[in-house]
């Protein structure tokens, strides 16, 4: 646990990233190697010109980078961990079934049925 505190620290430190809480989810998911060759690959990122945002509009951070690289290479299972908000909803029905509406499933039965 101390090795990936460690790790989590370095990464953060080297970034500029205040969302600790994040990297350390990312580092226990994935582990402490493949957050550091994203680590490495963001540095390199930054080094060749960076990234912009989604809108163009102004450049990524450093940290911004690495969980942009992350987010899109990792199994989605994972993601889903990492970034809860980002799992697929699986859809409700548009409201609960009622008993009313039962005969638009089955047609109802005769009331007057002769004995077998």
């Amino acid at each position: 646990m101390a090795e990936l505190t460690v790790i989590v620290a370095e990464i953060a430190s080297t970034l500029g990233e205040p969302n600790i809480a994040l990297i350390q989810r990312l580092v226990a998911r994935i582990g402490p190697d493949a957050a550091l060759a994203f680590l490495v690959e963001a540095l390199t990122t930054e080094a060749a010109g960076g990234l912009l945002t989604s809108e163009g509009a102004c450049q990524r951070t450093p940290g911004g980078v690495f969980f942009y690289l992350m987010r899109g290479r990792i199994d989605p299972r994972d993601r889903w961990r990492i970034w809860p908000q980002d799992r697929p909803q699986t859809e409700q029905p548009s409201e609960p079934f009622k008993w009313e509406d039962a005969s638009l499933i089955s047609p109802p039965c005769s009331q007057e049925q002769e004995p077998p």
